[in-house]
């Protein structure tokens, strides 16, 4: 199931979520971080249909979360792509974007954690 409400970033609004522009990894990685922060953190107005939906570029760290959306995010993360991604690591890479590709490069052995 692909959750249509992530972007793609790059200027590349209108590209959804499983679309071609996206890896699994990206879509899996945005979807965690809503299903976490919620959809008000995106601006979302239920009552009008309204959606704000998170760019792949966008610092999620900026946004006014706790440690503990922080590490919540890490566990469904170690659950949903089977890689324990160190705290560090999302403080390095703190969008969907640069997160997706970390992970991709450790699970393809080109880069360590």
């Amino acid at each position: 199931m692909t959750d249509e409400r992530c972007r793609a970033g790059s200027g590349k609004t209108n590209s959804l979520v499983g679309s071609a522009s996206m890896s699994h990894t990206e879509t899996t990685v945005c979807r965690v971080w809503r299903e976490v922060l919620g959809p008000a953190t995106f601006g979302d107005a239920p009552e009008t249909g309204a959606t704000s939906r998170p760019d792949a570029d966008e610092d999620l760290l900026a946004l006014d979360i706790s440690s503990l959306d922080v590490v919540r995010v890490l566990s469904s993360l170690r659950r949903e792509l089977g890689q324990r991604i160190p705290l560090a690591t999302m403080f390095e890479h703190p969008t969907v974007r640069s997160l997706a590709a970390k992970v991709d490069a450790v699970a393809a052995g080109t880069e360590s954690f």
